[in-house]
């Protein structure tokens, strides 16, 4: 199953944060993108015109939620993971939303699984075709409505703990000095709009539980 075709595990987890959701990033097949394919990570931000985030999103200090995990494809339930949580930006009713994805099919986390580490977010992570470890805001989040991606392509994560063992697991580290911009992204790929959105997160400290994303429902007996 390809990204395109996963939208359950973010729904359930935004419902169980307080929040709505819609389907997640798109993930299709493609080849591995370099740091000339997403451009370069600029100093200077481009002049932000838009209005649906916010240019500048101080030390959010530390934050805690769930973090849900599941199988990358529903059909392959011992094979690789997904690792989803999301942190609402602010308390509209249709509020930004700042999502991290980790996925065990994709690097850093393909040859050595959920692991602590630092991960600068540039280059195949700045790209949500090909990132395996994922940050994006999606501003004016609705469910079942598109997503308005700002992804992530400057700036550093850092993984302090990470257990993805249900319901005595947990995920904890930081993300610093992260810049975002507005993308466009279907089955051909993804493409920066280039007089789109420019923001930038100064710092988060996150400390999720982890919990498993319920599965399908067995038929009543």
């Amino acid at each position: 199953m390809d990204r395109f075709g996963n939208s359950a595990l973010v729904a359930l987890l935004f419902a169980a944060c307080g929040g709505t959701t819609g389907p997640p990033p798109p993930k299709a097949d493609a080849g591995p993108r370099s740091d000339a394919d997403v451009g370069p990570v600029a100093d200077a931000m481009p002049q932000n015109v838009c209005t649906d985030i916010e240019a500048m999103y101080a030390d959010l200090g530390e934050v805690t939620g769930i973090a849900l995990i599941g199988p990358v494809d529903e059909d392959m339930p011992d094979g690789p993971k997904r690792l989803v949580a999301t942190i609402p930006l602010n308390a509209d009713a249709e509020p930004d939303v700042l999502f991290l994805e980790f996925w065990e099919t994709e690097e850093p986390f393909l040859s050595q699984g959920f692991v602590p580490l630092s991960q600068t977010l540039n280059g195949d992570q700045a790209d949500l075709i090909t990132c395996g470890a994922c940050a994006f805001i999606a501003a004016d989040y609705e469910e079942g409505e598109p997503i308005a991606f700002n992804m992530a392509y400057g700036g550093e994560l850092v993984i302090d703990g990470i257990d993805v063992t249900p319901e005595t697991g947990s995920v904890t580290g930081t993300l610093a000095d992260v810049k975002f911009r507005a993308v466009t992204v279907d089955e051909a790929g993804q493409e920066t709009v280039e007089d789109g959105c420019r923001s930038e997160l100064e710092a988060v400290q996150f400390n999720f539980t982890v919990e498993a994303a319920p599965g399908p429902q067995d038929p009543p007996i």
